[in-house]
Order: structure tokens, then sequence, then C-alpha cells
């Protein structure tokens, strides 16, 4: 199973943000489906790994990865860790509420189902820096407790 380390803003290496979709391609192998996103931006699906691109330049700008994924940031798996929302505060105390998922802005990184236990909800996603630019005002502060539960 292919190990991806969070590296804010760069991208979860080995990918990186602005590749292309053949420099995805070879890391990744081909897509199971692509298609492109209700803004029109191409996207590709794998298992649990789902990438997408700028419809501008197709360049790499967003990766999403599901559970059954080694997805790693200061060498811990935030799926299989009992508090990734508290490790994730470490670097990042403020983080925001967005249609449901819970944003690190100085990550770069959103979750959803972990803030609100929906464990058929569990993803992480990895952003270029910028791509929540345009929505930041819709944003409310995460009022949960440091564990991650609602209050």
């Amino acid at each position: 199973m292919m190990k991806f380390t969070i590296e804010p803003f760069v991208g979860p290496l080995p990918l990186r943000f602005g590749m292309s979709a053949e420099e995805v391609r070879a890391i990744l192998g081909p897509p199971v489906i692509a298609f492109p996103d209700h803004f029109g931006n191409p996207t590709e699906n794998r298992e649990n790994v789902n990438v997408g691109y700028s419809a501008a330049d197709g360049a790499l700008v967003e990766v999403v990865f599901t559970p059954g994924t080694t997805l790693l940031y200061q060498g811990q798996n935030l799926f299989l860790i009992p508090d990734p929302i508290g490790l994730l505060r470490q670097a990042d105390s403020n983080p925001q509420l967005w249609v449901g998922d819970l944003i690190f802005l100085k990550l770069g990184l959103g979750m959803s189902g972990f803030h609100d236990h929906d464990e058929s909800q569990k993803a992480i996603s990895l952003v270029r820096r910028g791509h929540w630019d345009e929505y930041k005002n819709q944003f409310e502060p995460y009022r949960g407790s440091p564990n991650g539960d609602i209050q």
C-alpha cells in the first residue's frame, strides 16, 4: 500500500500540487473513472484516493483520501490515531466549519466525518494554497472540544 505524507500546500507526497495528470498517473496508475466535477474541473477516482485538477491549466489542485489510505502527518496515520483533530490543532488551533467539513486553513486540509463521528463520511482533503479563499466568508468557527466532540 502506498503511503502519503502531508506537506501543507506542497501536497500529499509523493504527489505535489501543480503536477499534470500524466505525472499523477505515473505515481498512482490509471484512474478507475475520470469525469468533470460540478464546476467542470477534471477529476479522477481511484480506490481510496480522488484527485482534482484545475480546468484552467490541468494542474493538480486537490487530493481526497478515504479510510484505507496511509496518510501521515508528523509520522502518524490520521485515519488510525484516536485524536487526529487534536494533532492538527497543534498546528492550526482555529479550525473552521464549512459545508460539513472541518477546515484547517493553515494546513490546507479539510476533514469530514471526524468532528461529528460519521464513519460513512470520513475523508481528508488536501488542497493547494488559495483553494478555499473565495469561500472564507462562509466559514464558521469550530466550537467543538479539543478532542473533536461537538459541544
